[in-house]
């Protein structure tokens, strides 16, 4: 979220907290999510509401499935990004653009800084950034003039 603010900022975008849907990570969190979508993009007639970033592949099926109920042709009239690339979302129609992380190496430095916390109760807190990759496919329209 913290990044999603920081961008917005960056090209002088107002961040707009009714824009803000939160929900867990499971399929019907995602439809309720998708069902406040429709109702912002039903809301906002002067400002084309172009995407949506989904927090997790599994509600991104329910707001698939809630988007694709009510008429909402995804990639065309509403962009849509996910996060995790799971197997699953591969199948997803259109094909979903999905931020992907990588997780073996997430699981061997969660693992590594637990052990260290165990073991050196005193130690420094680390931070660890890991890197990130968009896997492109069907579901981001493009904008025309961008």
């Amino acid at each position: 979220l913290k990044v999603y603010i920081e961008a917005l900022s960056d090209y002088d975008i107002e961040c707009r907290a009714e824009y803000i849907i939160s929900c867990d990570y499971l399929e019907d969190e995602g439809y309720r999510a998708g069902e406040e979508v429709l109702r912002l993009l039903r809301t906002e007639k002067d400002e084309r509401i172009t995407a949506v970033l989904s927090c997790s592949d599994l509600a991104t099926l329910g707001l698939l499935g809630c988007l694709h109920e009510n008429g909402i042709s995804v990639g065309d009239k509403c962009s849509v990004i996910s996060y995790d690339n799971s197997p699953m979302i591969r199948f997803a129609s259109p094909g979903i653009t999905s931020v992907s992380q990588n997780v073996k190496c997430l699981a061997e430095q969660a693992f590594a800084l637990m052990e260290t916390r165990i073991t050196r109760p005193d130690s420094q807190v680390t931070r660890v950034v890991l890197s990130l990759m968009i896997v492109e496919r069907e579901s981001v329209a493009v904008l025309a003039g961008v």
